[in-house]
């Protein structure tokens, strides 16, 4: 079908041409909320998430070298000894609540 202004043949629409130009425009739509801001706090839930997996995975491993009662010692104090290190490497201060908490469930059992 020839164009009216220069006398060429237009080449045929490709069949999904139509399906994926609303694929782009739905992606740049998603793509356009994405900030600095948000793209971070993504980063941070999936690296908490991998953290956590690897506390398990580390957790049962251990299991094999350690009785149970020595790993849910260990595992107990490990907070106590976190919370420690906060407060001489960072200076951050517990109330003591938290710090009687703390102690409290490291007693436990």
């Amino acid at each position: 079908m020839p164009c009216p202004r220069d006398g060429l043949v237009r080449a045929r629409p490709h069949p999904h041409a139509r399906f994926f130009s609303q694929q782009r425009a739905r992606r740049e739509s998603l793509l356009a909320g994405l900030t600095r801001g948000t793209l971070t706090r993504v980063f941070c839930l999936l690296a908490r998430h991998a953290g956590r997996s690897v506390n398990v995975v580390s957790g049962i491993a251990a299991l094999q070298y350690l009785s149970v009662p020595m790993w849910s010692t260990l595992r107990r104090l490990t907070t106590l000894i976190t919370m420690g290190g906060e407060v001489m490497m960072l200076s951050k201060q517990h109330p003591p609540e938290i710090w009687q908490a703390v102690v409290r469930d490291s007693r436990e059992n």
